[in-house]
């Protein structure tokens, strides 16, 4: 079976504790960050999460501005940039950064990524202009770009709790034993129905849906308007599923009670010939109608 080989993200570090270590005099830095999570509109009044694009590329400039002006840390990796060992920096430092990353993500993929020790900027954060933040820990890691007032999420490494991912389970019972066969050597999306487009695209949201509901939307939009040219991978035991298409390379691998996601955005990230999945031999099919 020809399947995605995910180039691994690097520079996974320790772990971060946040919570515990906020200081009990926030600065006022600190305090223009809060006032924006519980003031702008776009934030829910219950909790950290945000539900536009726009207001998680506010407030993720804002704190990572905050973050830059309390803290230089090292020379990243772009010019311009820094990274931070999460572990090794001030309590006031820690706070600056674990509002980076609420800022960024929404409430459940913050917890996904609670243990990241490791920080890095690159660019100058802005509303409209190119920058992005990486960041990762033991068993997670994921990039975010922010550019012309988008977000897209690449790469993507997670590993969930299996119960996570009712859909794979789902889909694999909707496969005719023709479809179960076929995968092995790769099954045309189009010819699946509309319903199991849907699980499938669900199933990805996983690993893409980090932020606010409309930057997922957006995603999963143009995954979905390529699903013509779009292949499914997988082996007949359900444990291991892969999409390939102009828009996304994804994996789901089970592993015990565990899942292992992989994800990139292939229109984002230049990948080698070795790390795509080649389609060329697979038969097309016309695409179905959704």
């Amino acid at each position: 079976m020809k399947k995605i080989h995910m180039i691994p993200a690097a520079l996974l570090i320790g772990s971060l504790a946040l919570v515990s270590c906020a200081p009990s005099q926030p600065t006022q830095n600190a305090q223009t960050v809060s006032s924006v999570m519980t003031e702008t509109p776009t934030y829910t009044s219950s909790s950290r999460s945000v539900e536009s694009t726009a207001g998680t590329i506010a407030a993720s400039e804002e704190a990572t501005m905050t973050l830059l002006e309390n803290s230089s840390g090292d020379p990243g990796s772009d010019s311009g940039g820094a990274r931070y060992s999460l572990n090794s920096l001030k309590v006031s430092e820690q706070a600056a950064a674990n509002a980076v990353l609420k800022a960024v993500l929404n409430d459940v993929s913050y917890q996904e990524f609670a243990d990241s020790s490791y920080l890095e900027i690159t660019g100058t954060p802005s509303a409209d202009g190119t920058w992005g933040i990486s960041f990762g820990g033991p068993s997670e890691s994921a990039s975010v770009e922010f550019s012309d007032g988008s977000i897209s999420f690449s790469p993507v490494d997670m590993t969930v709790p299996a119960t996570r991912l009712p859909q794979m389970g789902a889909f694999y019972e909707t496969l005719t034993e023709e479809q179960l066969g076929m995968l092995e050597t790769g099954l045309a999306v189009s010819t699946v129905d509309s319903s199991q487009q849907e699980m499938l695209l669900d199933l990805v949201s996983n690993s893409i849906g980090l932020a606010d509901t409309e930057t997922t939307a957006t995603a999963i939009s143009k995954i979905r308007a390529t699903l013509s040219e779009t292949y499914l991978f997988g082996t007949p035991d359900g444990l291991t599923l892969a999409l390939s298409g102009p828009h996304v390379d994804f994996e789901v691998s089970h592993q015990g009670s565990t899942a292992k996601i992989t994800y990139r955005d292939p229109s984002t990230d230049t990948l080698t010939a070795e790390d795509r999945v080649d389609t060329a031999s697979v038969a097309a099919a016309p695409p179905e109608v959704v």
